[in-house]
């Protein structure tokens, strides 16, 4: 899977299902057995297995949250991405980020997906 484009799309949706809060449209953009890592401390730091009950505890944490793509790499089934985030904490406090982020896929889904923040995840 190299067609930018594809890749494009394939991540667009990935962070609209992250968007809109919904964890179902979220894992059915991850392969089976895909693996998440945070590469920062915190409450979602570490690596993970992709779950819907890792996702319903993020969105715990985030009221709102837009996301948008300011660029992408690609190398056959490896992707890196750069993303800004903009939203607001369940507790009202406004949030931002951006983010380094690494995908492998397999088979048109993520198999692999590394997050590097750029500032201090949510407590």
């Amino acid at each position: 899977m190299t067609d930018h484009a594809e890749i494009r799309a394939r991540l667009e949706t990935f962070f609209a299902a992250l968007a809109a809060r919904d964890p179902d449209a979220a894992m059915a953009c991850y392969a089976p057995g895909a693996r998440l890592e945070v590469v920062a401390p915190g409450p979602f730091g570490g690596e993970h297995v992709a779950s819907r009950e890792g996702l319903q505890a993020f969105f715990r944490t985030i009221s709102e949250i837009s996301f948008e793509i300011l660029g992408i790499i690609v190398e056959g089934n490896r992707v890196a991405v750069e993303v800004k985030s903009t939203g607001r904490l369940a507790n009202g406090k406004p949030y931002q980020n951006r983010y380094h982020d690494y995908f492998e896929f397999e088979n048109g889904r993520i198999m692999i997906f590394r997050e590097y923040p750029t500032f201090p995840t949510p407590e």
